[in-house]
């Protein structure tokens, strides 16, 4: 599989740091294992007539999220990398009970942070941590 490109957060909570981790998913259920994870049920998704496809990057789109000083995450627009197209606003808050899938790069260690009632869970000894070998 292709190395794929990581959506964009922009962190405006104070006191939470992702370091060099990035975000690659959001999804509901537990991180223990694919099989226990679902896609997040997001109500917008980017506009298939609008993506230009590459290996890199499979839905021909990257979404943008904010993470807000209240500790609730936005998804805010998506981009088209690979086309001329201008970005499509979204304005989602994200809701109820999950996590985000962080990497220091495609294929490195990864960080799932949780969120609960759709704010971040601040207490990073609840946050899991999976190093690569």
């Amino acid at each position: 599989m292709t190395a794929q490109i990581p959506e964009k957060l922009i962190n405006n909570k104070g006191g939470v740091e992702f370091g060099a981790y990035k975000l690659f998913s959001i999804f509901i259920g537990e991180p223990s294992g694919y099989k226990n994870r679902k896609a997040y049920p997001f109500k917008q998704k980017g506009k298939p007539q609008e993506r230009a496809f590459c290996t890199a990057c499979w839905r021909g789109y990257v979404s943008v999220y904010e993470l807000k000083a209240s500790g609730e995450l936005y998804l805010v627009k998506f981009e088209y990398p690979f086309s001329s197209r201008k970005p499509d606003a979204a304005n989602e808050v994200l809701e109820g009970d999950f996590w985000i899938e962080l990497r220091a790069e495609f294929f490195g260690d990864t960080m799932f942070v949780p969120f609960r009632n759709g704010k971040i869970v601040n207490d990073r000894s609840k946050w899991r941590e999976v190093k690569r070998t």
